[in-house]
């Protein structure tokens, strides 16, 4: 008997629905010594998601360019080979809080129209809850850290390395607590690929979003997204004028697609007193890219009627003096 870890990553999870932009995987025996293993790269045919390209507060960065990722097939392409991969008689499959890796495959098969791929497999997340449950509820980076595992050379985010660190902590639980491979080949650690655990959860906005602009990168668009981001909660301790003194706005995620238009416009606002929020319900004005994205968003009740915020067009503050832009009824 063969085992396959594998791991997913995703470019974005708009409308709910994850676009994969990777799949790795380990074999091993059941001795867990590596026989083979792969990192496949994918094209997602939709845009990254800013927090996944290292941007925000809690954002992560991925081990491979976008370019990397565009330059490859879409997911249509590698689905005979995973199927292959998943279905062989002889293998169990294992993942760390594999539910979320299996509700990801399943919305690229409805967006490809193919036919599920059904599985189970074992989660090693439930596995940990049992036999180590000080551990419940920790990331994959904290386990190798807590088990003293060595990942030199792996990267966290990498498919097949995060596959990897998730057999590696297998072994070291399975060595730890001296478990038999009866211990943790119970039904109660499967998951089944017809009612994965992936929820999309808590959307924002952005997952929301239907629309994105697909606007090329300029040669400082890493620039100014970094220069927008340093400027999220911040007051300016002496502001060229007060105009905007006590007053938040928010950006959408189609306006923060266009950081031409944006960027300057929250420079403007942060030096007239002004502060830029990252949340919705910190703002006192929300900046949208257009009218389709002002209907779409109100369809949604974004923002809710009753928190006082007022929806505004870019255009409607960009080229104009600060005195002239649009305010709320007193």
């Amino acid at each position: 008997m063969r085992y396959i870890f594998f791991d997913c990553e995703c470019a974005n999870c708009f409308g709910g629905k994850a676009k994969i932009c990777s799949f790795g995987y380990v074999i091993t025996d059941a001795a867990f010594n590596v026989l083979q293993k792969r990192d496949v790269l994918i094209n997602p045919k939709s845009p990254f998601d800013r927090h996944v390209l290292g941007k925000g507060k809690n954002g992560i960065t991925l081990a491979y360019s976008k370019e990397d990722f565009y330059s490859k097939e879409d997911f249509s392409e590698y689905y005979a080979n995973l199927k292959f991969l998943l279905t062989q008689p002889d293998v169990l499959l294992f993942g760390f809080a594999v539910g979320n890796d299996l509700g990801f495959l399943n919305a690229e098969y409805e967006r490809y129209s193919l036919s599920p791929i059904n599985v189970k497999a074992y989660d090693i997340a439930r596995i940990i809850a049992v036999f180590l449950p000080s551990e419940k509820g920790v990331s994959v980076e904290k386990l190798v850290e807590h088990l003293s595992i060595d990942i030199s050379g792996l990267a966290i985010h990498k498919s097949v390395d995060d596959a990897l660190m998730s057999m590696l902590i297998l072994k070291a639980v399975a060595g730890l607590k001296g478990l038999i491979a009866s211990d943790y080949l119970k039904e109660d650690f499967l998951v089944d690929s017809t009612a994965p655990s992936y929820q999309p959860g808590f959307l924002h906005h952005r997952h929301l979003a239907k629309r994105h602009l697909m606007l090329k990168n300029y040669p400082d668009s890493r620039k100014d997204n970094d220069a927008f981001d340093a400027l999220l909660g911040i007051k300016k301790d002496n502001p060229g004028s007060e105009e905007l003194k006590g007053i938040s706005y928010t950006f959408s995620y189609l306006c923060k697609e266009d950081m031409q238009r944006t960027l300057p416009l929250a420079q403007k606002i942060a030096d007239c007193g002004g502060e830029v929020v990252k949340n919705l319900s910190d703002a006192q004005y929300f900046v949208v890219y257009d009218e389709e994205e002002k209907n779409d968003l109100a369809s949604k009740s974004i923002p809710k009627p009753e928190s006082g915020v007022l929806m505004i067009l870019i255009g409607d503050i960009e080229g104009k003096p600060v005195g002239e832009w649009p305010k709320k009824q007193a």
